[in-house]
Order: C-alpha cells, then structure tokens, then sequence
C-alpha cells in the first residue's frame, strides 16, 4: 500500500474524535499564526495545535497517514497565508498603525476626563424644512 492510498483510507475511515483533533489542531495553528494576538497567546496555541495534531496522528489507524494528513493540513493553511498576502500586496493593503494612546507615545486619558472636541469636516447642512 503506498502513502496515498494509506491517507486516502485514514480519510475514508475517520470518525468524530479524529475530526474534532484535526479541528483544534488547524483551529489552533491558524491562532497562532495571527498577529492580532499577543505571545502568550500564540505560544499557548502553538502548543494546544502540537497537542491536537499529536493526538490526531494517534488515533488514526496508521500514525503515518495522521502525521501525513496533518502535514497537509499545516501546508494547506500555508498556501491559504501565502495568498492572502500575496493578494494584499497586489492591492496595495498595507497594515495600519495601531490607534491609541499607547501608539503615540503618551498616557492614555483617565476615566472620567473630558475628551477633545472633534474637528468639523464640513459646514453644517440645514434641513429644508427647518
């Protein structure tokens, strides 16, 4: 049997506990490759797709086909992440800074304190019937 048709019968003979591992485990992954989340984060989730895969790997039949399965899993999410950037880049997105206090370098306002007026963009627009 070669390691398609071993992977093709792993996939065919799959059952709920498998599919729930192989979820957390791209689930996690994808968390940790987000950088909207801090490093505590990403390392905890690092570790729970670690988790996720390994228990995938052993419940398939062959833990040959689950690491290879999953290895197709991280290189899907790959190809997915190239993509987006790729796409991004080509539109000219670009990432924007964060908005804040802590962005500019100042404290941020208290609670309490009044804000600051905002600009007028525009002259005011009466209603037609008022």
């Amino acid at each position: 049997m070669s390691v398609a048709e071993g992977v093709q019968s792993s996939l065919a003979s799959m059952g709920f506990i498998q599919l729930v591992l192989a979820f957390v485990a791209i689930t996690a992954y994808s968390v940790g490759l987000n950088a909207a989340f801090g490093a505590t984060t990403r390392l905890m989730s690092a570790a729970v797709a670690l988790l996720g895969a390994s228990g995938f790997a052993a419940a398939t039949p062959s833990w040959m086909s689950g690491v290879v399965l999953a290895a197709l899993g991280v290189a899907g999410l790959s190809v997915f992440a190239g993509a987006a950037w790729l796409i991004s880049e080509l539109f000219g997105v670009r990432q924007t800074p964060a908005r804040g206090a802590a962005s500019a370098g100042r404290e941020p306002e208290r609670v309490g304190s009044r804000p600051a007026a905002l600009p007028q963009l525009h002259e005011p627009v009466m209603h037609p019937l008022g």
